[in-house]
This record gives structure tokens, C-alpha cells and sequence, in this order.
């Protein structure tokens, strides 16, 4: 080998370790998987939402055309029903 290509080749293995090693570096670091909490009993007090419906399909509506529709939501269980947030998509 010549001495021309000496820092070619030192520099192509460098470069090849910097990509390789620091995947594994990061496998390795990575804990190992939580194990899922156990299940909580139903609490015979709480609240039930039921919906018989999750969606709605307005079909083709022009821009500027108001839309409505109205989803029940029943409580089917002992405890107050709240409902905190609604998102329209």
C-alpha cells in the first residue's frame, strides 16, 4: 500500500464505524419493554357512555354550506356521565 492511500483507507474505516457502531450503541441502551399494568376492576358506579353511533357521512358539502347532526350518547351506568371534550373532524 502505498502512502497515498494510507489515510484514504484509515479514513473510509472511521467513516465506516461512525455510521455502524452508534446504531448499535443505541440498541443496546434501549430498556427493555414495561410489562402493561394489570387491568383495573369495572367499578360498578361508573359511568357508561354508550353511542349507537361513532360517525356520521355528510357526503359532498360545498364550501360555505352549513351542516349539522346530532350524536346520542346514552349513560348506561350508575354514576353521572361527563363529557369534557369534543373534536369535529
Amino acid at each position: 500500500m502505498t502512502s497515498a492511500n494510507g489515510p484514504r483507507w484509515l479514513a473510509a474505516v472511521a467513516l465506516a464505524a461512525g455510521l455502524v457502531l452508534p446504531g448499535h450503541a443505541q440498541e443496546a441502551a434501549a430498556p427493555p419493554p414495561a410489562e402493561a399494568p394489570p387491568a383495573a376492576a369495572p367499578d360498578a358506579a361508573a359511568p357508561v357512555a354508550t353511542f349507537p353511533e361513532f360517525s356520521f357521512d355528510f357526503g359532498e358539502v360545498s364550501r360555505g354550506q352549513k351542516v349539522k347532526h346530532s350524536f346520542v350518547i346514552r349513560n348506561d351506568g350508575k354514576a353521572d356521565l361527563e363529557v369534557l371534550n369534543v373534536a369535529p373532524t
